[in-house]
């Protein structure tokens, strides 16, 4: 198996385990599903960034993991785009000069 698959079902198995962990609190399902929104893109995003450095000092096993960073990211920006709107519209009722 290549090592993007394994990447896949890493990030997979990351997003899982949040889901799970966001399932067991309590609270209104709104601000659970904001929350993990942001707890993924979070997730993904220290993923993206390590990808570089691990292809820096070990490139020969993880050279293959350059190309989907990309895709990794767009889904970073995915799901914080998703949590920043929703948590506008939430919390905020579409109020951006409350925020400031």
């Amino acid at each position: 198996m290549q090592k993007t698959s394994y990447l896949l079902l890493v990030l997979l198995l990351g997003v899982a385990v949040l889901g799970a962990y966001q399932a067991t609190l309590e609270g209104p399902a709104a601000s659970l599903f904001i929350r993990f929104l942001g707890l993924t893109g979070f997730m993904l995003l220290c993923v993206s960034l390590l990808i570089g450095p691990l292809t820096m000092l070990w490139p020969k096993q993880f050279a293959l993991l350059i190309e989907p960073r990309r895709a990794v990211g767009l889904a970073t920006f995915a799901f914080i785009m998703l949590h920043a709107l929703l948590a506008t519209a939430l919390y905020f009722k579409w109020n951006v000069v409350m925020m400031l």
